[in-house]
């Protein structure tokens, strides 16, 4: 929970910093390359990550593997979070700086989970149903579930929709136990 919280501050001081500028989705793609660059390449996360290593080196790697045309704001704030041995936060900073940016630009984020990968009409249909339904643009993020057997559940906010079969399924047992 603490490092949520710290990383929240962090994503909330870099988008006050790039929004007025109207830097904010140039700021949280970089964010996310720097983010997936470390995730991806361990031996760079736990350089990056080890108290032990100056923040020198530190900052010199980063140089050396980030693009040159990086946002002076980003790279800032990357040299801080070496600074401050914080660089084991980037991926929970990048996703608090995506939530803050979807929650500016009223976007809403819905979470589908499947038991098999949507087609593109269906995706499309469910997107605009959400659309209608919130009044408000979602981006859908698709997680594979198994145990589903059929359908979708689709978790909006703090609201989850079970149109799955196993759903619908214990919704009649439900109906068929209350009625006896």
């Amino acid at each position: 929970m603490e490092k949520l919280t710290v990383a929240g501050h962090y994503a909330r001081a870099l988008f006050a910093v790039c929004e007025p500028r109207r830097l904010v989705d140039r700021a949280h793609a970089e964010l996310e390359l720097v983010s997936k660059t470390t995730r991806d390449a361990d031996d760079l996360h736990q350089l990056l990550s080890h108290p032990e290593i100056p923040p020198s080196e530190k900052r010199r790697v980063l140089k050396q593997l980030l693009p040159a045309e990086l946002l002076p704001e980003v790279g800032a704030f990357l040299n801080l979070l070496v600074e401050q041995c914080q660089m084991h936060l980037l991926e929970a900073v990048s996703q608090a700086f995506l939530a803050l940016r979807h929650e500016r630009y009223g976007i809403l984020r819905a979470k589908v989970e499947t038991a098999h990968p949507l087609s593109v009409e269906s995706r499309t249909r469910l997107k605009e149903a959400l659309v209608t339904a919130t009044g408000r643009n979602v981006v859908l993020t698709e997680v594979p579930c198994p145990e589903l057997i059929g359908g979708v559940r689709v978790q909006v906010g703090d609201r989850i929709i079970d149109g799955s079969i196993a759903g619908r399924l214990r919704q009649i047992g439900e109906r068929v136990l209350s009625q006896q």
